[in-house]
C-alpha cells in the first residue's frame, strides 16, 4: 500500500487499535513531514497509522495535506479509499537572502513555515501563516 507524507500540519484523533473507536483524548497534531501508512476509508474519515499508532482524520483534511511518498503521483481520491495516480507538480520554492552578519542566511517558504539555511545548516521554522518577516524573533 502507498505511504503518504504530510505536507502541512494536521490534527487527528487517536483510535483504539482493537475496536477502532475514537479515544476520549484531545486531537493529536501530526507534523509536517510525517509518514502515514495503512490508509483505509471509514465513512467520511480516513484511518491511518503514524509512528505505530492508529489515527483518523476527515478525508478532505488529509487529501489537502498529503502527497504520495513513493513519487508515483498517487493521492487520495475524492470518492473512495483507493489511491489514484495523478500527475504531480514538483513544489518549487525560492531562496530569499536574509540580512545577517555571519553565516550567510536564507529562507524559503514551504507549506506550514520556512526552510532556513544558515551556513551549512538547514532547519524548519513553523509559521503556518507566514507572518515572520525574516528579522530576529523577539
Amino acid at each position: 500500500m502507498a505511504k503518504l507524507e504530510v505536507t502541512k500540519t494536521i490534527e487527528a484523533r487517536m483510535l483504539n487499535k482493537r475496536t477502532r473507536q475514537t479515544l476520549s483524548q484531545p486531537p493529536v497534531t501530526i507534523p509536517y513531514g510525517a509518514i502515514l501508512d495503512d490508509i483505509t476509508e471509514n465513512r467520511d474519515l480516513i484511518e491511518f497509522t503514524y509512528v505505530g499508532e492508529l489515527y483518523s482524520c476527515k478525508l478532505e483534511v488529509l487529501r489537502a495535506a498529503t502527497h504520495a511518498l513513493d513519487g508515483s503521483g498517487a493521492s487520495l481520491s475524492s470518492g473512495s479509499s483507493s489511491v489514484t495516480s495523478e500527475p504531480t507538480i514538483a513544489p518549487t520554492f525560492v531562496w530569499e537572502k536574509l540580512n545577517s552578519n555571519s553565516p550567510a542566511t536564507s529562507r524559503a517558504k514551504l507549506p506550514g513555515g520556512w526552510l532556513i539555511s544558515a551556513g551549512a545548516s538547514i532547519t524548519f521554522y513553523p509559521d503556518p501563516t507566514h507572518l515572520w518577516d525574516g528579522k530576529t524573533i523577539d
